[in-house]
């Protein structure tokens, strides 16, 4: 099944309850709306590159893409719109947002802090749980890099990172970084490493981070993500 293929399929009522006792299922009793949906299936689109920065999104065309009317559509533009991803411009129509080089790179500079100072967090107050599960985690990446996997790499680097900012315990810092982090991946593609050898010299990078966390050196996991962060990013760019 292709990116395109995934993202296009119905957006029913069905699907939000299904997904809604999955979700309670594991713990909470919130149901995603058919709004919530529709707006991770136009991230998603976005940060796979079907839709590009400064491409213009027509709701009927959406509507008609995800199989629903019009009204979920509009609130899924209206919340990508507040988090920056999309832009709705007043009698012309909504269109993804377009950063410049510069705006790029300050994203990455502002992401690289918090993620910085989330793995710094996560050094203090991660409980033993965590640490073991972010062990694994690391363990299992260093498989999938001397199996060369790509998409193996993609999902576990996201849950590396994800484990970091759940371990800090600070839920506004994670939103935040994972709101921007989502934001800049149509230009910088960090989790789309497209050789072996640069996969390598990120997860070399990881490799300190989590032996830092795990040891509780909250300097050296805030200092290596850091630059982490920003080195990842730009052998992305390098890699496109």
């Amino acid at each position: 099944m292709t990116d395109e293929d995934a993202l296009t399929g119905n957006v029913t009522p069905a699907t939000a309850r299904a997904r809604g006792r999955r979700t309670a299922r594991k713990g909470t009793t919130r149901a995603p709306t058919l709004a919530s949906i529709v707006q991770e299936r136009i991230q998603k689109a976005i940060v796979s590159g079907v839709f590009t920065p400064g491409m213009w999104l027509e709701e009927e065309s959406l509507g008609q893409m995800f199989s629903v009317s019009r009204t979920p559509v509009r609130e899924a533009l209206r919340r990508l719109a507040a988090q920056g991803t999309v832009e709705i411009r007043p009698r012309q129509g909504v269109i993804v947002t377009k950063m410049n080089d510069a705006r790029v790179l300050q994203t990455l500079e502002v992401i690289a802090e918090l993620e910085a100072a989330t793995a710094r967090l996560a050094a203090e107050r991660m409980s033993d749980a965590e640490r073991d599960n972010l062990h694994t985690i690391n363990e299992e990446l260093s498989d999938i890099i001397r199996k060369g996997s790509r998409a193996g790499f993609d999902r576990h680097n996201e849950r590396l990172h994800a484990a970091i900012r759940q371990g800090a315990h600070n839920e506004i810092m994670a939103d935040s970084v994972a709101q921007m982090r989502q934001r800049v991946l149509p230009y910088t593609r960090v989790e789309r490493m497209e050789s072996v050898e640069q996969m390598t010299v990120s997860h070399g990078q990881h490799q300190t981070i989590v032996f830092a966390i795990l040891e509780g050196h909250g300097e050296l996991a805030y200092q290596t993500m850091r630059v982490h962060v920003m080195q990842t990013g730009q052998l992305a760019e390098d890699g496109d």
